[in-house]
């Protein structure tokens, strides 16, 4: 086993207890039962070691997270739509800040259907830590989110469009950037990070909104 595998094995730890925290800014905990939580979050530690070393694939990768954070946010309670903002939100945080870090330590272009392997332990390592300060910073926060049941669709539509889109973007950049675009990804990334976190801000305020009318 290489030295960036068993970095990865010991960081996960982390990455998924990052997971956690940033599911549960989205749910309440309550009358849940803990074993299969627990569970779930164990699976996917196994699942997601598995697959960085045995096929790690950019876009295998990227649906195995999408579907699995979905799957973990079943053990709460809450509407189909909620379950899918949180999906969307927690993947486009940690997909961020890896494509951020991969520009800053060794990006290059990446074919997302070919098998393409790490070769930084700076890299992971950095990529957990970030995603863990950002999840403590989030889940310390007062949010109404987890407070109310439902919003209207065309709410919701127009919410969950802005990190759908940016996420297909990130897809993007990873499959036709060069490696001597660093300066321009990170700009746009700025940017693309700003509306989503305007956009954050604007589902959390309709929620607040909605829960005073309620």
């Amino acid at each position: 086993m290489s030295l960036v595998h068993s970095v990865f094995i010991v960081s996960n730890i982390l990455g998924t207890i990052s997971i956690f925290k940033l599911i549960t800014i989205f749910f309440e905990r309550e009358n849940i039962n803990q074993y299969i939580e627990l569970l779930s979050y164990f699976i996917y530690y196994i699942l997601s070691i598995l697959f960085f070393i045995i096929y790690p694939v950019p876009v295998v990768l990227l649906l195995f997270n999408i579907i699995s954070i979905f799957t973990i946010t079943l053990n709460y309670g809450g509407t189909l739509k909620r379950h899918i903002t949180a999906t969307v939100y927690v993947y486009l945080i940690i997909f961020g800040i890896e494509i951020v870090c991969m520009s800053l330590f060794e990006y290059k272009k990446i074919f997302i259907f070919k098998i393409q392997e790490l070769h930084s332990v700076y890299l992971i390592i950095c990529v957990k830590v970030l995603v863990y300060i950002i999840s403590l910073i989030l889940s310390e926060k007062k949010l109404d989110i987890k407070k109310l049941g439902d919003i209207s669709v065309l709410y919701w539509i127009g919410v969950v469009s802005i990190p759908v889109s940016s996420l297909v973007i990130m897809v993007l950049f990873l499959n036709i950037a060069m490696g001597s675009e660093q300066l321009q990804i990170l700009i746009a990334l700025i940017f693309i990070t700003i509306i989503n976190i305007v956009s954050f801000q604007l589902y959390n305020q309709i929620v607040s909104i909605m829960q005073e009318r309620n």
